[in-house]
């Protein structure tokens, strides 16, 4: 399998081509091949530095790439392998007690990166809060608690790294530690806690690593203060947008139970352009972002004259559901008025909101077993 690091962009007579960089790669370099511009970039890269490397997520803040080309989720700690051995896994959920105390801090990053590189925060936990003296572990630490669900750890431990002199000179870390921050504070309804972290991001150099978030956060927090004016009848519950996205999407039904626990979506799309960059779900003063690969495809067959304009067949798995099962300290009821308004983020700049009411349902085994459906339509 080709990965794909980095790219740079060089003008060949009048076209803008781009050069990619990965590996495997037989040349020292990592060069791979040359694309023209418009094969990679969803929109015009003009304005771009030439002949300069940029890793995918730079290049992907500044200009939004075609799907083959999004970038994949920063891991909290440098990865040594993509690939963990299960046995690896195995021993290190069997000595976690014993490595953080005898292990030096040179084994334990390695040790900590492969379980992160296996999506096991549960394993690199330990390991991390052993290595605290260094503050890009601490973060990482902090993104792992947020995983596994414990907020109040993660937001003490955020907080204390953002008010750190440890972080003076490491100004990419203070913007990721006080992007984490404000999303614990939306999601716990503290939109004022979110401003200030947003404010204090505004003042930092302007990386092209945190400059989606800062967009992103800013355009939340507009949203949920235009939501408390509008009325309910301004916000349906489709959207339409094949003439400039090539994306439809619905929301049919929001259901959570009462303290939160479980959140279910229901809809359908279509979307074969991959315009979606971000799900944000907005209830009262609360926002939550929803995992874009959380989203299961479902068929529909009701949707079969729809699909056929689309010329998509009528099995085609349009349907989505979305499903979480939230823990005690990161869980919200729903809120007092009843609504639910889901805010979507393309890549090519242009937001919306579908709106819903919730539906309350009992936290049951039927609940619980809409976290644990099969994916497959």
């Amino acid at each position: 399998m080709v990965t794909i690091s980095s790219l740079k962009l060089f003008r060949e007579e009048d076209s803008l081509m781009v050069a990619l960089f990965g590996e495997p790669s037989a040349l020292p370099d990592g060069w791979l091949e040359n694309l023209p511009a418009a094969a990679v970039f969803a929109a015009s890269p003009e304005g771009l530095p030439l002949e300069q490397a940029l890793s995918l997520a730079e290049a992907a803040a500044r200009v939004p790439l075609l799907p083959r080309f999004q970038p994949s989720p920063t891991p909290p700690a440098a990865m040594v392998s993509p690939a963990t051995p299960p046995r690896l896994l195995s021993t290190v959920l069997r000595t976690a007690h014993l490595l953080a105390a005898q292990l030096p801090a040179e084994a334990l990053q390695p040790l900590a990166d492969q379980c992160l590189a296996a999506g096991r925060s549960d394993l690199a936990l330990p390991l991390l809060d052993a290595l605290a003296a260094d503050p890009a572990a601490r973060l990482a630490a902090a993104r792992c608690r947020c995983e596994l669900g414990q907020t109040r750890a993660a937001r003490a431990d955020l907080q204390a790294l953002v008010t750190s002199p440890d972080l003076a000179d490491r100004p990419d870390l203070l913007a990721e530690a006080l992007g984490q921050l404000a999303w614990l504070d939306l999601e716990a309804g503290d939109s004022n806690a979110a401003r200030h972290q947003l404010d204090q991001l505004q003042t930092l150099p302007p990386d092209p690593a945190s400059l989606a978030d800062r967009d992103r956060l800013a355009r939340v927090l507009a949203t949920l203060d235009w939501l408390q004016q509008a009325p309910p009848e301004a916000v349906g519950s489709s959207r339409d947008l094949r003439p400039e996205a090539e994306v439809v999407l619905a929301l049919d039904t929001v259901q959570q139970t009462p303290c939160g626990t479980v959140l279910h979506l229901e809809g359908w799309r279509l979307d074969p352009a991959a315009a979606i960059a971000d799900l944000v779900l907005l209830q009262g003063d609360t926002a939550r972002r929803l995992p874009l690969d959380a989203l299961r495809p479902r068929q529909r067959p009701d949707l079969a004259e729809v699909l056929q304009q689309a010329g998509l067949p009528p099995d085609a798995p349009a349907g989505f559901q979305l499903a979480l099962a939230l823990g005690v300290e990161e869980a919200q009821s729903p809120a007092t008025d009843g609504l639910a308004a889901l805010f979507v983020l393309l890549h090519n700049g242009q937001q919306f909101c579908l709106r819903q009411s919730v539906q309350t349902i009992p936290l049951d085994a039927q609940a619980l077993g809409l976290t644990l459906a099969d994916p497959t339509p």
